[in-house]
């Protein structure tokens, strides 16, 4: 019965977001490459800039050097599955994702594409459990699997989803659980842990050298400002608003994604109506 209900709501979430994204205009981002330093504000379709001139798989890099505590320049790809996008960030021979996809043929696709071995990923930093997040982490067999510690229980099954009769799978094999402002470095890659509740009890949002925030579906991006996630996909909707006011008021931001819609260079002007 869990099985079924589960597979039952896993559709219809997917069918309700997309249909959602699409009526708001909000289509993820397209499958393409990002620099840190990277003058991009999207909330064009397909991961266009903003002035939609360049194709996804084409965003090119800024002249200007990045921000924050980070040295050098980080890669950044986005992803696209679906209706969810996940991310590759990479210094040097050094690899993180940041939440998995969904879908294992489409990712394979998109990673090959992409010239990118996912057995080179030294780590999954999940931003929370739902499995349009979670359904490529096999692919990524190397790396070691990081969520919040206050996302276990939806990974055990002892809090539902939804109603009480869907629930999230588990994660097969090891991971690291990780508590707020968790800080972790993975060669020269240094990544704090921001708990950013509502969406789920446990949603975590990824601070990457600095400069680079990862929120997941801690909120959604529209016309350049940052914007609530309707209460139907959220678990606490009053959670959620206090975790866009916390992010609200991180400092030198230089590059914010979503996991669903949006991504924005401009952090101060997308958060000004949170502060």
């Amino acid at each position: 019965m869990k099985f079924i209900g589960e597979l039952l709501y896993n559709i219809i979430y997917d069918f309700l977001f997309y249909a959602y994204v699409r009526f708001c205009g909000l289509e993820p981002l397209g499958t393409s490459r990002l620099r840190t330093g990277s003058a991009v504000d999207c909330d064009e379709p397909s991961g266009r800039t903003q002035s939609g001139d360049v194709p996804p798989g084409d965003v090119p890099p800024s002249d200007v050097p990045p921000g924050g505590t980070g040295a050098g320049v980080a890669d950044i790809i986005v992803v696209r599955t679906g209706s969810a996008n996940f991310y590759i960030y990479s210094k040097g021979t050094y690899s993180v994702v940041i939440d998995s996809g969904f879908g294992i043929p489409v990712i394979k696709r998109e990673l090959k594409s992409l010239s990118v071995d996912p057995g080179r990923v030294s780590a999954v930093l999940l931003t929370h459990s739902d499995f349009d997040h979670t359904g490529g982490i096999s692919l990524f067999h190397n790396a070691t699997v990081y969520l919040s510690h206050n996302e276990e229980q939806m990974i055990t099954k002892k809090t539902s989803r939804k109603y009480r009769i869907v629930y999230n799978g588990r994660i097969k094999g090891k991971y690291t659980l990780l508590r707020d402002d968790s800080e972790i470095t993975i060669g020269p890659i240094h990544i704090r842990a921001i708990e950013t509740p509502g969406h789920t009890p446990g949603s975590m949002s990824y601070l990457l050298d600095g400069a680079v925030l990862f929120t997941g579906d801690a909120f959604r991006i529209l016309k350049g400002k940052v914007q609530p996630i309707g209460p139907f996909f959220n678990m606490d909707q009053n959670t959620h608003i206090e975790s866009i006011k916390k992010v609200a008021q991180l400092k030198n931001i230089q590059l914010l994604l979503t996991g669903h819609r949006g991504y924005s260079s401009a952090f101060e002007d997308a958060m000004e109506h949170w502060k």
